[in-house]
C-alpha cells in the first residue's frame, strides 16, 4: 500500500470568532453544558463527587478504549468522577476551543501514560478502536450496522486492510523513532498526514449527543450577530489531509462536521479518499 495524496493538499478549519464572544460562553455555551452536567450527575453513584465513568461512557456511547481515555482525560483529578468544573472545561475543549486546545485534546488521549510522549503501540490501539465503513454488496455502511448477508465477511476484510493502513500510517509518522511528544505530533497533523487528529475529533462530534443542540444555538447565535452587522469571521487555520486509512468512518463524515472549510484540492481527494475500496 502507498500513500496517494500530494503532501501540500489542506485542509482548512476555522477558529470562529464567536469564541472570544464572552456574550456567548456566558449565555448559552456555559449554561447548555451545566444542563446537561445536572442531567448526568443525577444518575451517578455519588452526587457530590460528581458523574462516575459508567454514566459519562453511557452518554458517550464512544467505542471501548476510546470511551474509557475520554474518561481518563476529562477526570483532571484522578478522582474517578468529573465534577462541573472538569466536565465543561472538557466538553469546551471539544466544541469551544481554537484548533490547537482540540489537537492537544487529541494528542492527550493518545498519551495513557501522561508522560508527554506518544508510543507506536498508544496509536495502534485506539485507531484499531475506532469506526470503520464497511462494503456490502456494493453499499457503504457504518460498521455496526447490522446487514442479513455478507456483513461479517465483508467486515474482517475491511478491518484487516484498515489494520494494515494503521501500520502503514504508524510507519509514515514514526520512521525510526519509538515515541513523539506534542510538538512532533502538531507538525504530523500540520505537514504530513491529520489521520490520528480529525479521527478522534471527528467520532467525538459525532458520537457525542450534545452536537446537535449545541451547532443550532451557535448556528442562530452567529445569525443573530451578523443581522446585527457584527463580523462573524474567523482564523483560517490548515492542517494537511488524511491520505492513508482511507475506511476510518469519522473521515467519511468530515465534509458534515462544523467548523471544517475544504478547499477544492482537498475536497476532491477526500471524496476519492473517503470511498470503500
Amino acid at each position: 500500500m502507498e500513500a496517494t495524496l500530494a503532501p501540500n493538499d489542506k485542509i482548512e478549519l476555522v477558529d470562529d470568532k464567536i469564541l472570544s464572544n464572552e456574550e456567548f460562553k456566558k449565555n448559552v455555551a456555559m449554561p447548555y453544558f451545566r444542563d446537561i452536567f445536572k442531567d448526568l450527575v443525577a444518575h451517578s453513584d455519588n452526587k457530590q463527587k460528581g458523574i462516575n465513568k459508567v454514566t459519562l461512557l453511557t452518554y458517550t456511547n464512544l467505542p471501548g478504549i476510546i470511551g474509557e481515555r475520554f474518561f481518563a482525560v476529562m477526570d483532571l483529578s484522578k478522582s474517578d468522577y468529573v465534577d462541573i468544573r472538569e466536565f465543561v472545561h472538557g466538553f469546551f475543549k471539544i466544541y469551544y476551543s481554537n484548533l490547537e486546545t482540540k489537537i492537544k485534546l487529541s494528542f492527550d488521549m493518545y498519551d495513557f501514560d501522561q508522560d508527554g510522549y506518544i508510543t507506536k503501540e498508544d496509536v495502534r490501539l485506539i485507531l484499531s478502536h475506532v469506526p470503520i465503513v464497511n462494503k456490502i454488496e456494493g453499499q457503504t455502511i457504518s460498521e455496526g450496522s447490522f446487514k442479513r448477508e455478507g456483513g461479517g465477511n465483508s467486515t474482517y476484510i475491511d478491518r484487516s486492510e484498515t489494520q494494515e493502513e494503521i501500520q502503514l500510517l504508524i510507519q509514515t509518522v514514526f520512521g525510526e523513532k519509538m515515541r513523539i511528544n506534542y510538538d512532533e505530533y502538531m507538525k504530523i497533523q500540520q505537514d504530513v498526514t491529520s489521520e490520528m487528529f480529525l479521527s478522534l475529533l471527528t467520532l467525538l462530534q459525532t458520537n457525542l449527543p450534545c452536537s446537535v443542540n449545541f451547532y443550532r444555538y451557535k448556528n442562530n447565535y452567529e445569525k443573530y450577530l451578523g443581522e446585527n452587522g457584527c463580523d462573524t469571521g474567523g482564523t483560517v487555520k490548515q492542517l494537511s489531509s488524511p491520505r492513508i486509512v482511507g475506511k476510518l468512518s469519522p473521515i467519511n463524515q468530515l465534509a458534515k462536521i462544523q467548523g471544517f472549510n475544504l478547499n477544492p484540492g482537498a475536497k476532491a481527494h477526500l471524496d476519492k479518499y473517503s470511498k470503500v475500496r
